[in-house]
């Protein structure tokens, strides 16, 4: 099975409330802006599932594929977890 590194990345501030908050992410957090301020928590190891793979979008950004498909990663209670086939994944630490 492959591994994947997640940044738990926090958002301190942020133009509208709602985006206040943690989660993770496959992207360590980047600079802070007139509007956002945040930084990285932890950065630790997961398994990816069974035929997923880490790839890029047409974007350069990472994202996660199951074959074709892209996989969304969000974050529930706390977990890291992926959106994949119907159903939601939990990601199990390495």
């Amino acid at each position: 099975m492959a591994t994947i590194t997640l940044y738990r990345n926090a958002q301190r501030a942020a133009y509208r409330a709602d985006e206040v908050g943690e989660g993770w992410s496959l992207e360590p957090y980047g600079d802070d802006t007139e509007y956002y301020s945040g930084e990285t928590v932890e950065e630790e190891e997961f398994v990816l599932p069974e035929g997923h793979r880490l790839g890029e979008t047409i974007y350069g950004e990472p994202a996660i594929y199951r074959g074709d498909d892209h996989c969304p990663l969000v974050t529930m209670q706390g977990t890291p977890c992926l959106c994949s086939g119907g159903r939601t994944l939990a990601l199990a630490r390495a």
